[in-house]
């Protein structure tokens, strides 16, 4: 997927989903497969439920979680801020909803309350909002709260962090949870966006990509593909890679 992204900017595709396949992977400490969820402990060897059993043998006891189909879980990162100029807002307004009608998950930030709005009535489960804290731009979601995780890599990743205020840093840690997922273990497929500039790496990004630049060299220093649909070849890549 992404070949032509891969081919232009020297991305390894490969290695977003190598990253998403580790982070489902888990590892167990205690021996003999044992697990746990949300009814117990994990114990070597098995499962220890709410009545203490002991876990030997590789037996359990407890209720089991009732295996359903379910849809994949395809999430893509469409960013937008408020200064995007109104024909680009429903370019990717456009976009988001092709990608919904195709199964995908797009996750939007809070930067444009109407943009936020109006995706929201494509799709309640389709949609997923991310906020730096509660009540940012009078919106409301679940994922709000920046982990440590987000906020560290967000300061690694931004120079002069000490030196901006505490809502900026906020601001930039909500952004990497968008890209890595609320918990920092579900990596999007993609970034797409739009800079004046076409910024589709870190080495591009510049004064002139804008607000839009952290996450594009974020995007791009972690192997995430970046559509910048500022770029002519954008929308052959869209509809190429997603069957749009």
């Amino acid at each position: 997927m992404f070949d032509d992204i891969e081919e232009d900017s020297g991305f390894d595709v490969g290695s977003v989903n190598k990253q998403e396949q580790k982070s489902y992977g888990g590892s167990n400490s205690g021996g003999g497969g044992g697990y746990s969820n949300d009814r117990g402990q994990q114990s070597q060897g098995g499962f220890r439920g709410n009545s203490g059993g002991g876990g030997g043998g590789g037996g359990f006891r407890g209720r089991q979680q009732e295996d359903t189909v379910q849809d994949p879980y395809l999430p893509v990162v469409v960013y937008v801020e408020q200064d995007f100029p109104e024909e680009v807002k429903d370019q990717l307004a456009k976009i988001s909803s092709k990608l919904i009608s195709k199964g995908f998950t797009v996750r939007i930030y809070g930067m444009d309350k109407p943009f936020v709005e109006r995706l929201q009535k494509l799709s309640s489960s389709k949609v997923e909002l991310y906020l730096p804290w509660r009540n940012f731009n009078e919106l409301e979601s679940k994922r709000t709260w920046n982990t440590l995780t987000a906020k560290h890599v967000a300061q690694v990743n931004f120079a002069g962090w000490e030196k901006i205020p505490d809502g900026v840093k906020g601001s930039l840690a909500g952004q990497v949870r968008l890209l890595l997922g609320d918990r920092n273990n579900s990596p999007a497929k993609c970034l797409i966006t739009w800079s004046k500039d076409g910024a589709g790496k870190a080495a591009e990004v510049s004064k002139e990509t804008g607000r839009s630049g952290f996450i594009i060299k974020l995007a791009s220093t972690y192997a995430f593909p970046v559509i910048n649909v500022q770029k002519p070849s954008s929308e052959a890549i869209i509809e190429k890679n997603f069957g749009l």
